[in-house]
């Protein structure tokens, strides 16, 4: 079988590994990144599944063999099946980058624990895969940390030494316990977990001057909201859906927000100043015990999405209601 997008060389290394596998081959598009002195691209469209009926993530070669030095890892296809052996992935001292997405892998998440080259960890979209996100305080490259839409369960672990992170989601799992501390987190650009079973309160995130978009919707989360007023680049706020009381702090000066979902919780105060907000797009505040008059949003000409219904708001209507399209 001749796998286009290799050279001879790499056909014959190929070969070499699978002529002893079973030819029960489940096909999608894939690819796996190896290399010894350099990076070398593979075109690999096939994981194999062996006699025994355990799937080899690595069938296609030997993963372990010292002269494959493997550091990149993508498989994103929902034609790719089998089980994923942890102890292979965990062996992957070179590995920087994993992606396992939108497949019909089963297995439970894989240890990398001690892949502390590790860049890129995204494994989403794979519901056949359960256990619990492992431990990665050691992963100090990590700038990506993705388990969106898993069976994922079990609490967040320790991730406060990670600084290098960049994105962090946890959307859509079974996730319990409390966010932990985060505040060492100062290149966080993306931060969502929402849909799982978080509790306790949102701690502090004063110091994330970065952060862009901060999704925690749908969990059970309690306290009040956190001051975000210094976040001056965020441009996504979703906590609806949690059990979140006291007053909205000041967001006057997020001049980038455009998305603000607070509704279904037990907010109550004086609606918010955001007259100012002028990229807002969607405010979404229902469900809540806000009091006091709807303010002017006359200059907020991007808003396409209004919701404030089932609150303890007084007065008459605003006439810039009328002018939002």
């Amino acid at each position: 079988v001749r796998l286009f997008g290799m050279d001879d060389k790499m056909q014959g290394l190929a070969h070499r590994a699978t002529a002893n596998q079973s030819p029960t081959l489940r096909c999608a598009s894939s690819r796996i990144t190896v290399g010894r002195t350099r990076v070398a691209e593979i075109l690999l469209f096939c994981i194999l599944t062996s006699v025994q009926g355990a799937g080899h993530f690595c069938g296609i070669f030997d993963c372990t063999n010292p002269d494959i030095n493997t550091q990149s890892i993508h498989i994103a296809s929902q034609g790719v099946s089998g089980t994923l052996p942890s102890t292979t992935i965990s062996s992957l001292t070179q590995l920087t980058y994993l992606v396992i997405a939108s497949s019909e892998i089963s297995g439970t998440i894989p240890d990398v624990g001690d892949l502390t080259g590790l860049k890129f960890l995204r494994l989403n979209n794979n519901t056949r895969m359960s256990g619990t996100i492992p431990v990665v305080h050691a992963l100090s490259n990590l700038t990506t940390l993705s388990f969106d839409n898993n069976q994922v369960s079990g609490t967040i672990p320790d991730i406060a030494a990670l600084t290098n992170l960049v994105n962090l989601f946890f959307t859509s799992n079974q996730i319990s316990g409390t966010i932990p501390n985060i505040a060492a987190l100062t290149n966080l650009v993306n931060l969502f977990s929402g849909r799982n079973q978080i509790s306790g309160t949102i701690p502090d995130i004063s110091p994330l001057t970065n952060l862009v978009k901060l999704g925690l919707d749908f969990n059970q989360l309690s306290g009040t909201i956190p001051d975000v007023g210094a976040l001056t680049s965020l441009a996504v706020l979703r906590l609806r859906t949690n059990q979140l009381r006291g007053t909205v702090h000041d967001i006057s000066a997020l001049p980038d927000l455009t998305i603000l979902t607070l509704g279904a919780n037990q907010l109550s105060g004086t609606f918010p100043d955001v007259g100012a907000l002028t990229n807002l797009t969607i405010m979404e505040l229902p469900d809540n015990q806000l009091s006091g008059t709807i303010p002017d949003v006359e200059a907020l000409t991007s808003l396409a999405n209004l919701l404030l219904q089932n609150n303890e708001l007084s007065g008459p209507l605003p006439a810039s209601l009328s002018y939002l399209t």
